[in-house]
């Protein structure tokens, strides 16, 4: 399996990268916004998303309004 977690906050992503790991999820990719999520997804294949509400510049809801309406969305 193969998650992206989208969050803005380094301590956060750390802490989650780690409790994924302890149940096993080996591949985890991070991006620090929406934009920068987007990005990953074009980049790699991902099962699932974790996304932070509130970033800069492009927060939680714009990020997944985006995912799933763009015409250029990777999913």
């Amino acid at each position: 399996m193969k998650l992206l977690l989208v969050d803005d906050n380094q301590h956060m992503k750390t802490l989650l990268t780690e409790m994924l790991r302890a149940i096993g999820v080996r591949e985890v990719h991070h991006a620090a916004d929406g934009s920068e999520g987007l990005e990953m997804l074009r980049r790699y294949d991902i099962d699932i998303v974790f996304t932070d509400l509130a970033m800069q510049p492009l927060d939680g809801i714009d990020f997944v309004r985006l995912l799933r309406n763009s015409p250029d969305s990777p999913n």
